[in-house]
């Protein structure tokens, strides 16, 4: 991920983080007006011209036109490796479960919120 991140313009990155912390923080898409901001001069096409919709994509909701991150625009926000440790990590738990019972389906909620499922130094790798 980090030679992503490493193509990526400044105002693509900002992009991604802002959309990140709006959803994080307030629980919002970011929403279109938000643009400005981090373009400034650019236009909305030239803005986006590096970006594709597996990355972030509009959206339109009653209030307004919206930006919304996929997974792999999460990935390249400042907060992407965390979430590859989590995801890391969820797989592991899912491994370890699936080995301990082999008629597993599917996790339920308590699986994946028990604290001990996500200590620190429970994944393999990352």
């Amino acid at each position: 991920m980090p030679e992503l991140v490493g193509k990526l313009e400044q105002h693509e990155k900002a992009l991604l983080n802002k959309a990140w912390d709006s959803y994080v923080s307030h629980g919002r898409l970011f929403p279109l007006r938000g643009l400005t901001s981090i373009f400034g001069k650019l236009t909305i096409k030239e803005g986006f011209s590096g970006l594709n919709e597996s990355l972030i994509y509009e959206t339109n909701e009653q209030d307004g036109r919206y930006f919304k991150l996929t997974l792999c625009g999460a990935f390249l926000t400042n907060h992407g490796p965390v979430l590859t440790s989590l995801l890391v990590r969820l797989l592991d738990l899912v491994k370890d479960l699936c080995e301990n019972d082999s008629f597993l389906k599917q996790l339920n909620r308590d699986q994946i919120k028990d604290p001990r499922a996500f200590r620190v130094g429970n994944s393999n790798s990352v």
